[in-house]
């Protein structure tokens, strides 16, 4: 079966229904056997800026989370998989999922506390190459937990002996993690949540087929490149809601420094090329810009027409 996944933070309500179940979970397992209390202060979520939960169609099955433990390592936090759903390797997927975002953001090892008592989670942990190290931090004088890492080696294509060609193929991967950014709206039929990479393909297919009823004569094809490109900076900036208003104070700036983490990656030619494309679909002063995000505005609009207006009733923009 096939999941969806999306990249949030510590407020999202999914994620905190998915840790309040994980803490019942632990209170099952090991409440018994020692005191959780002590734990309780090293699991608030309030730090918690990096989160992932994959969803069957609209119900959140698993969650998980890193944040920052240091310059160089990240730790792995509030792991959890639904009863109903274990047993498909979700809780792999999930962890693997993590320590892609996490190298992403420029960590190079992943930490994480557990316990003997907690045996899946053991074997999971050793099963994808974390290792038993002295306990770390708070921590350190637990006699009931044990600690792991994990080196998180970048992936890397096989040199063609071409800089520029390379540095293509390692945006060409980055970019995948637009499926990982989902938004609000949903499919037509209901079965789940678009993402990026979806709702960007949806845009640049509209702009070819609606062009003839633009007015101040866009260049179509300019505008289906800025439809392709106007939501990269999401992969490291999140999809911010139309009503979310904390977020929407802070969007220009993450977005800014998304594009300039992102295009970096590319051949400079191109990565201005790319840059300019979003700083204009971003202003929405040229006939092109204009088109496009029309199309921004349209796709969302007819989505929601055709699901009963699912997202204007669950309060979502």
């Amino acid at each position: 079966m096939a999941y969806t996944a999306i990249r949030t933070d510590g407020t999202n309500a999914d994620f905190i229904e998915l840790c309040r179940l994980l803490d019942e979970n632990l209170d099952e397992l090991v409440g018994k056997k020692f005191q959780r209390g002590e734990y309780a202060q090293y699991n608030t979520l309030e730090h918690i800026h990096h989160a992932l939960v994959f969803y069957d169609g609209t119900k959140a099955v698993a969650g998980g989370s890193f944040k920052e433990f240091d310059g160089t390592r990240a730790e792995l936090k509030r792991v959890f998989v639904r009863k109903e759903y274990r047993g498909q390797g979700i809780a792999k997927d999930l962890v693997t999922s993590l320590e892609r975002w996490a190298r992403s953001c420029g960590y190079s090892r992943m930490i994480l506390e557990t316990g003997e008592v907690l045996s899946a989670a053991m074997s999971l942990y050793r099963g994808l190459g974390y290792a038993v190290i002295p306990n770390y931090g708070q921590y350190a004088c637990m006699k009931n937990s044990v600690c792991m890492e994990k080196e998180l080696a970048e992936p890397a294509f096989a040199a063609s002996g071409s800089d520029r060609l390379d540095r293509q193929l390692a945006f060409i991967a980055e970019i995948d993690a637009m499926t990982h950014v989902l938004r609000r709206t949903l499919h037509v039929d209901g079965s789940g949540r678009e993402n990026d990479a979806e709702h960007s393909w949806h845009l640049a297919v509209m702009a070819m087929l609606l062009g003839e009823y633009a007015e101040g004569s866009p260049d179509i094809n300019r505008a289906i490149k800025m439809a392709l490109v106007h939501d990269l900076v999401e992969i490291y900036a999140g999809d911010t809601f139309a009503y979310d208003a904390e977020g929407n104070t802070t969007k220009a700036q993450r977005e800014k420094e998304s594009a300039d983490r992102l295009f970096s990656h590319l051949p400079d030619d191109q990565g201005a090329e790319l840059r300019s494309l979003w700083e204009e679909f971003d202003a929405e002063e040229s006939a092109d810009a204009r088109f496009a995000a029309c199309m921004d505005r349209i796709q969302p609009f007819l989505h929601n027409t055709l699901t009963d207006g699912a997202t204007w009733r669950g309060g979502g923009g």
